[in-house]
């Protein structure tokens, strides 16, 4: 092809070559001169006297502008100094993504999120100040992604995911319960159902916080699709955030009933009934019958293990601890599989203990809160001898292969 390469092209090549001989300041100059008539333009905001094929150029110079940014970063660098690299190249990053949708270059869109994660990720444990840098970068990706028919964005959903909960997080720092909200529905309605779960803690906290009400209760119907153990933790955080006590109540009962059938999960959710009550003041009687009711299923199922114990054998594995630790010596299977049931008994033991000293909380009589004191430590101290002999056993255990 003999016909000239517009301007934006070949400055935009011009920098991608001076990043591969490691000249980042030649890298920047060269970009910021492809993006010189995105200045000239500054009078004409939509751009539309300059040719859509410009826009692939211009994009993907902001992108090597990003990734010149990058290559300044270094782990021997003051914390700060990083924070703002990172927050300045994925600005670019977000502008690469802005350019690419006015071009019309959905490839170019994706392939500038692919990149922009690596630098948010950093902030995903920030707060305050910090977080605020990334903000807008965040919000210009998630628009611009938006732009990206539903069929191609599936390599990017992870991304998309991670993006929404960092703009969610600031949201939630602000208190901008209504925003964070409508936000949610825009991911919801982007996102395909499979990549929903990471979202409805979110979901669930931000409509509790923002009033509740018709669509709080709506969306709580939809959490019937997820596996009961998370639609207990779902309801467990409507029983934390509701407005209203009744609501609450009913949350924290409903986290016990979705677990019925899975005895583990449903001690979890009957001990946090028991403590809500308690803490709640409601009924120290109801508080009561949710934890003794949570220790009646602790004792069946310790029952129940220690029958299927006698049954198999002192040797013998369960299915799963057999495929677990089948690449090991015979001698070596038997001790790993004495550890995972002193796991079991060690969960147990401080579910117990931690019942126990609540139960003692709740009696006026001091004889009964005594005994159910000495309850707890005898489960605290059974806690620490069933760990310091399975640990005991592991490291007396012959090496694999032996």
């Amino acid at each position: 092809d003999e016909s000239p390469r517009p301007a934006p092209e070949l400055w935009m090549r011009a920098a991608e070559q001076s990043l591969r001989l490691d000249d980042v300041a030649g890298a920047v100059r060269d970009c910021e001169r492809a993006l010189a008539p995105l200045t000239e333009a500054a009078g004409d905001p939509d751009g539309t006297h300059l040719k859509r094929s410009e826009w692939r150029w211009f994009a993907m110079a902001e992108v090597v502008h990003g990734e010149a940014i990058g290559r300044l970063l270094s782990p021997s660098q003051p914390a700060a100094l990083q924070i703002q690299l990172h927050a300045k190249a994925a600005e670019r990053l977000a502008m690469a993504m802005e350019r690419a949708a006015q071009g019309g270059e959905t490839g170019l869109i994706l392939a500038a999120a692919s990149r922009i994660w690596s630098h948010c990720a950093p902030f995903a444990e920030s707060a305050g100040t910090e977080l605020a840098l990334i903000t807008e970068p965040v919000s210009r990706a998630l628009a611009a992604i938006g732009q990206v028919p539903a069929a191609e964005r599936a390599a990017a959903e992870r991304v998309i995911v991670r993006l929404y909960e960092l703009r969610l997080a600031k949201l939630a720092e602000e208190s901008a319960w209504e925003r964070g909200a409508e936000l949610l529905r825009e991911a919801f309605a982007m996102l395909p159902k499979p990549a929903h779960p990471p979202l409805w803690e979110y979901k669930v906290r931000f409509l509790c916080r923002a009033g509740g009400g018709r669509e709080l209760a709506a969306e709580m119907l939809k959490v019937k699709q997820l596996p009961p153990t998370e639609q207990a933790r779902l309801w467990t955080i409507v029983g934390s955030e509701a407005q209203s006590e009744g609501e609450r109540l009913q949350a924290m009962i409903r986290a016990s009933e979705v677990v019925a059938d899975r005895p583990q999960e449903r001690v979890n959710r009957l001990v946090a009934l028991g403590e809500w009550l308690f803490a709640s003041g409601i009924s120290a009687t109801d508080a009561e019958d949710q934890l003794l009711a949570a220790v009646d299923l602790l004792l069946v199922e310790n029952e129940s293990s220690a029958g299927d114990a006698d049954r198999e054998g002192d040797t013998d594995a369960t299915d799963d601890d057999d495929a677990a630790f089948s690449t090991v010596s015979t001698a070596r299977t038997r001790i790993a599989s004495e550890v995972v049931g002193a796991a079991t008994s060690v969960r147990q033991c401080e579910q117990l203990a931690r019942i126990y000293l609540v139960l003692a909380r709740l009696t006026a009589s001091a004889a009964d809160r005594t005994e159910r004191c000495l309850v707890a430590h005898h489960y605290m101290r059974q806690m620490w001898a069933v760990s310091a002999a399975a640990a005991t056993a592991l490291e007396a255990a012959p090496p694999d292969g032996v």
